[in-house]
């Protein structure tokens, strides 16, 4: 398997809710995989994420190079045409790629057709059957002045009541830095040197000597492992992405760093509905979704879409629900971790928030975007 991955710089959760939206809390599912580049990846639509994405301060609208859809209902995929047209109004002219299980080019079709026609920039439909798996290559560029990349990804059928996709996401080992201080130490000023020094040269310092990081292994820090990232949602049963990361673990990063896995994945219902509740809608407890993260290896597992009936955000002090039925959210995190714990596995928890970010090499590190009002 070949790998042409991209350094991907931050996770932002833009909707985290099932079905429909809770207005102040939580808007319908869509995320956004920010790249170093500065190109933005999305997964799922749903309705309103054009407005997440003009609040958000930390994201740019126009930076989105692709979409990705897991399945065409309707709180994961109506707000696609909203967000395509504002683009064609501010102007855009590189082609855009949408990703998405077969019926996605009917859908798209039938709307623009429908709503005036379409005539503007170029939409590359990447049609996929969600029957099985695939691997696949598309061309990445969100501004003209930009170079155009390659991303490899892998879609990998997931079960629920309507055909779904996950998405896998490679991030390639990343090399260790260089220590400056050391390098000035050593008589290597700023300069073109370092970049010469850090990429295996022998270069000459001022005083004359040979310098390289083959006999000064301290001038390079250790490397930092590389990333599978798999966003799981909406599904009952995710094992296919076990079977499927487990494999890219070894195949990606042969004579490297073991990986990092990430493993975003949906759990609209708590462990007290019981997992047979959970199963009758294509849906998942917080337990389901641990027991794929620690099948897999998970270094950091991240819920969301989460039931309207859990009424609090992570940060909110516990106060009078907005019904008799509503219930804290951080019950979810506390059954994944239960759970995690009983099967002896070592995984952090995060529940996914509107507008919280996640950075560092497992996502480890959570922050809020400063919304604009």
């Amino acid at each position: 398997i070949g790998v042409h991955s991209m350094a991907m710089e931050s996770l932002h959760f833009l909707g985290t809710s099932s079905a429909c939206p809770q207005p102040g809390k939580r808007n319908v599912s869509a995320l956004s995989i920010r790249l170093e580049s500065g190109a933005a990846l999305l997964v799922d639509c749903g309705e309103g994420t054009q407005h997440q994405l003009m609040l958000s301060s930390a994201l740019k609208i126009t930076s989105i190079a692709a979409i990705f859809i897991t399945h065409l209902h309707g709180d994961h995929c109506y707000g696609l045409f909203g967000l395509l047209s504002t683009l064609n109004m501010d102007g855009r002219k590189t082609p855009i790629q949408l990703v998405g299980p077969t019926g996605i080019k009917q859908l798209l079709d039938t709307v623009l057709s429908l709503t005036g026609g379409w005539d503007g920039y170029e939409i590359n439909v990447n049609e996929l059957d969600p029957g099985r798996e695939h691997e696949v290559d598309i061309d990445i560029k969100y501004e003209e002045q930009t170079p155009c990349k390659q991303l490899k990804f892998w879609a990998v059928p997931l079960e629920h009541t309507l055909p779904t996709l996950g998405y896998v996401f490679c991030d390639s080992e990343k090399a260790g830095k260089l220590n400056r201080q050391r390098a000035h130490e050593l008589g290597i000023p700023d300069g073109p040197g370092l970049g010469k020094l850090k990429a295996g040269a022998d270069v000459q310092s001022s005083s004359g000597e040979v310098v390289s990081i083959h006999t000064n292994p301290e001038l390079i820090a250790a490397p930092q492992p590389g990333r599978l990232i798999a966003v799981l949602q909406d599904s009952c049963n995710s094992q296919r992405a076990v079977t499927l990361l487990l494999r890219l673990r070894e195949a990606c990063f042969r004579g490297q760093l073991p990986p990092h896995v990430i493993v975003v994945h949906e759990a609209t219902h708590g462990c007290s509905l019981g997992e047979e509740h959970a199963r009758k809608f294509g849906h998942s407890t917080p337990a389901m979704a641990a027991k794929i993260a620690a099948e897999c290896g998970a270094a950091t597992l991240i819920l969301t879409h989460f039931s309207s009936r859990y009424a609090h955000s992570e940060r909110e002090k516990p106060r009078a629900p907005v019904c008799s039925s509503a219930l804290p959210v951080l019950e979810l995190r506390e059954d994944a971790e239960r759970a995690l714990r009983e099967s002896g596995v070592d995984c952090r928890v995060h529940l996914a928030e509107d507008f919280c970010v996640l950075e560092g090499r497992e996502l480890e590190r959570i922050s809020y975007d400063a919304v604009r009002r």
